[in-house]
């Protein structure tokens, strides 16, 4: 059954606005990451991570660009 030209539309800017948000979640998240400084807040950081498995630590490189191990 073929769209209207109006519902397209409707989908293509909410397709657009999730992206907008990811994209905006995506810095959030990147920016809070970097704001783990200092070597003791690196150590907990990795601590936090640790408790994660391999599969949650891929989504968030994913999520992130950057590479996280277990």
């Amino acid at each position: 059954m073929p769209f209207s030209l109006t519902t397209l539309a409707t989908r293509g800017v909410a397709s657009l606005s999730d992206a907008r948000a990811a994209r905006l979640e995506q810095q959030r998240l990147r920016a809070e990451l970097d704001s783990y400084r200092t070597p003791a807040e690196r150590a907990e950081l990795d601590a936090i991570l640790a408790r994660h498995t391999s599969g949650e630590l891929a989504l968030l490189a994913q999520a992130t660009g950057r590479p996280y191990a277990a």
